[in-house]
């Protein structure tokens, strides 16, 4: 093809040497395609950024400091609940029934626990766990209606059944102690104790963590 004719006008001729010697344009195999792609691979991977090498930090493992729920399929279900009437200057305090256990056991788990338990028992289970998402829980609603009353019985419950799930999450003790102690005073002692702890251990479920996700 010559160039000049295309950008002076002229009428465009392709090149005799393009064509082979009975006038047909060339056809390119199968094989020389095939050849050409697998070039054009190996450059494109060549081309592709390096990934940086991951970096993992040793951290404790669940088997290290599992609790007494870890590795078992205990579920928790919130049977009842009781309305204490407050007085003129105080609130209606409503305590949920917790029964927790496994499949085939005799032996239950039961604790009574108010909203205001289950708010904190989140807040100190996202000190322990900074790096762990704990599951939410509904807005913050003390109404002792009722009404409102068996739908956040139902959140509490799906709550506490996504931590059963969560092997890392189960080996925080305070969320044993909070299925575990019927009494409120151990309940509350239990607080107190993890309150006091500054540094918790950083749990992994195979002992390694990656250094991207630790803040």
């Amino acid at each position: 093809m010559d160039f000049n004719s295309l950008t002076q006008g002229q009428p465009y001729e392709e090149s005799p040497a393009f064509f082979d010697n009975q006038g047909q344009a060339p056809r390119f195999s199968e094989f020389d395609m095939a050849d050409d792609f697998k070039e054009y691979q190996v450059t494109m991977v060549a081309d592709l950024p390096k990934q940086s090498e991951r970096k993992t930090i040793r951290t404790k493992s669940v088997k290290e400091v599992a609790s007494e729920v870890n590795y078992k399929k205990i579920t928790s279900k919130i049977q009842d609940y009781d309305i204490k009437k407050g007085g003129i200057f105080s609130k209606d305090i409503v305590t949920f029934q917790i029964v927790s256990d496994e499949p085939g056991k005799l032996f239950k788990m039961r604790s009574y626990r108010t909203d205001e338990d289950f708010y904190e028992l989140r807040r100190l289970m996202v000190i322990a766990l900074p790096y762990v998402m704990v599951p939410p829980l509904p807005a913050k609603n003390l109404n002792s209606q009722d009404r409102k009353i068996p739908k956040r019985q139902r959140l509490y419950q799906r709550f506490l059944n996504s931590i059963h799930r969560s092997e890392v999450l189960k080996s925080v003790q305070i969320f044993v102690d909070f299925i575990k102690l019927p009494d409120r005073l151990d309940w509350q002692n239990a607080m107190k104790r993890a309150e006091k702890v500054k540094v918790f251990n950083v749990v992994s479920d195979n002992g390694f963590m990656d250094v991207r996700n630790v803040h």
